[in-house]
C-alpha cells in the first residue's frame, strides 16, 4: 500500500485549519477528488492524512494511506478505494473486529459505483459464491470442466454468455490423472486459461484455503475459483446439517472470493430421495444456510426424458430466471432450448401424481376459458376446487408448459384501497 510520500501537499502544516469545512477548501484547492473528501483527516502534528480505515491498532503492519496523487474523479479510481478498504477488512479483521463506517452521504456524492464484474452474466460475478448442486453421480464435475472451458475462452455456458478469465480447480475428489484425462476429454485442444490444483488426500480444510490461497495466485489474473466437492472441505467436526457451522464455512467462502477478486463456485450433493417437489433452495443437502449464504444456487434435477437434466436457479445479484433443460451429450451438457424443462417424478406415486396434475391443469385451463376477465389465484381455487398452495403450484406449471403459456395472461393487480399486490390470471382466446 502507498503512502501520500509523492502527494504535493504531504507533510504540509495544517494547524491553521480549525476545522473539517476548511480542510475540505483547502483539499479542493489542491486538487483532491470531491469523491474522497470525507476521507480526509488531520493528524495530531497538523498534517494531511487520507484515511481509509481508522484501524490501526487493529492492523498490522499498520495500513491507513492511499497514494492520492493520481486520482481524479471518475467511477475507477472510487471503485479503486472502496476495493482498497474491503481489502484491509478481509485480510485485516479475522478476529471479527468491526470496518470502518461508509458515511451514506458519500451515495449522492459520487458516481453510482461499478457493480462487480459478471462472469457468466445472469448468473455469477466475481466475488460472489456460487452452489452448484446435483445428484450423485449424474454428472456434476463433467457440467463444472464445461463451465470452466466456457469461462476460459468466453464462450457462452448453457445459454449464458461468460467473461474470459483464468480459472482455477481446486479438486479433493478426484486423482490427478482422472482430472488430466477428463480434461482431454473436455478440450479438443490444450487448455489454455484453465489450471488446477490436485488436493485428494490433502488435509487442508476450507480455512486453510481461504488462508493460504489468495497468496499463491495472486496477481496471476484468475477470474473463477471452482472447489470440488464441498463436503471435502469441511474442517473435521463439522457438520453440514449445522446451520451456524455451515455459515461459518460460508463466510471463509466469501472470504476466498474476497482477497481473490475471483468467484468461487462450490460444488455439492442432494440429499437422498426424491428432490422433484421441493423448492429450488430446499434441493441440497444439509443445513438451510447452505443455499441462504450463497449468492447464486444452482440445482439440477433429473428431467422426464432420459439423459437431460432441469436447471434451475436462485439468485442474489440477477434477475430471476426460468428454468432450462440440458442434455447429456458426453462429455458436455448441451442446452436445449427447444425442450421443456419438466422435472421427472420419482417413487411409486410419480406416475399418478403425474396424471392428477396434466387433469388439475387441464380443469383451470377451461375455468380461465369459461371466465371473463383476470382472475385472482383465490378466485380460481375456488372455482377449481383446489386449495390455494396446489393452485399456485399449477399455475406456475401452467406458466412453463408449452400447451398452456402461450395462451395465458398474467398481471399483478393492486387491490382497492390497498397497496397490497396480487397476480391475477386470463386466457387469451
Amino acid at each position: 500500500m502507498a503512502s501520500l510520500s509523492d502527494s504535493p501537499i504531504n507533510g504540509e502544516d495544517l494547524s491553521y485549519l480549525d476545522d473539517h469545512d476548511a480542510l475540505i477548501d483547502f483539499a479542493h484547492a489542491h486538487g483532491i477528488p470531491p469523491l474522497l473528501y470525507d476521507f480526509i483527516t488531520k493528524k495530531d502534528d497538523g498534517t494531511f492524512q487520507l484515511v481509509i480505515d481508522d484501524q490501526t491498532a487493529a492492523i498490522s503492519p499498520p495500513i491507513t494511506q492511499i497514494d492520492v496523487s493520481d486520482l481524479q474523479t471518475g467511477d475507477d479510481d472510487f471503485a479503486y478505494l472502496l476495493e482498497e478498504r474491503e481489502a484491509i477488512q478481509a485480510e485485516n479483521a479475522p478476529d471479527g473486529t468491526l470496518p470502518g463506517i461508509v458515511m451514506a452521504k458519500l451515495i449522492a456524492a459520487r458516481p453510482p459505483l461499478k457493480r462487480n464484474e459478471p462472469l457468466i452474466d445472469g448468473l455469477l460475478r466475481r466475488r460472489e459464491v456460487m452452489n452448484l448442486i446435483s445428484m450423485a453421480k449424474v454428472g456434476k464435475t463433467w457440467m463444472v470442466y464445461g463451465m470452466v472451458k466456457a469461462v476460459s475462452q468466453g464462450k457462452p455456458w448453457i445459454g449464458f454468455d461468460t467473461t474470459k478469465t483464468r480459472t482455477l480447480i481446486v479438486d479433493k475428489e478426484l486423482h490427478a490423472t482422472e482430472i488430466e484425462h477428463r480434461m482431454r476429454q473436455v478440450f479438443a485442444t490444450v487448455p489454455e486459461n484453465v489450471d488446477y490444483m490436485c488436493l485428494r488426500g490433502n488435509p487442508v480444510d476450507i480455512h486453510g484455503l481461504a488462508h493460504q490461497l489468495p497468496d499463491i495466485i495472486s496477481g496471476n489474473g484468475y477470474g473463477l475459483i471452482v472447489l470440488d466437492a464441498l463436503y471435502r472441505f469441511l474442517p473435521a467436526g463439522i457438520s453440514e446439517n449445522d446451520n451456524a457451522q455451515m455459515m461459518g464455512v460460508y463466510n471463509a467462502l466469501d472470504a476466498l472470493a474476497m482477497r481473490t477478486d475471483c468467484a468461487v463456485v462450490v460444488v455439492h450433493h442432494t440429499s437422498k430421495g426424491d428432490q422433484s417437489g421441493k423448492s429450488v433452495t430446499d434441493v441440497g443437502s444439509g443445513a438451510g444456510a447452505i443455499s441462504r449464504c450463497a449468492d447464486s444456487h444452482l440445482i439440477f434435477r433429473q428431467h422426464s426424458r432420459d439423459d437431460h437434466v432441469v436447471m434451475d436457479a436462485r439468485l442474489r445479484s440477477f434477475p430471476p430466471q426460468n428454468p432450462s433443460t440440458l442434455k447429456w451429450e458426453f462429455p458436455n451438457w448441451i442446452y436445449k432450448q427447444d425442450i421443456e424443462p419438466e422435472v421427472k417424478r420419482s417413487g411409486p406415486n410419480a406416475e399418478r401424481k403425474r396424471q392428477e396434475d396434466i387433469k388439475a391443469m387441464r380443469e383451470i385451463a377451461e375455468v380461465l376459458q369459461n371466465e371473463d376477465g383476470m382472475l385472482s389465484v383465490n378466485r380460481l381455487a375456488n372455482l377449481s376446487a383446489f386449495g390455494n398452495t396446489k393452485t399456485k403450484r399449477l399455475l406456475n406449471d401452467m406458466l412453463k408448459h408449452q400447451d398452456y403459456k402461450d395462451n395465458m395472461q398474467t398481471e399483478v393487480i393492486k387491490a382497492r384501497h390497498s397497496t397490497k399486490e396480487s397476480q391475477h390470471f386470463a386466457w387469451i382466446s
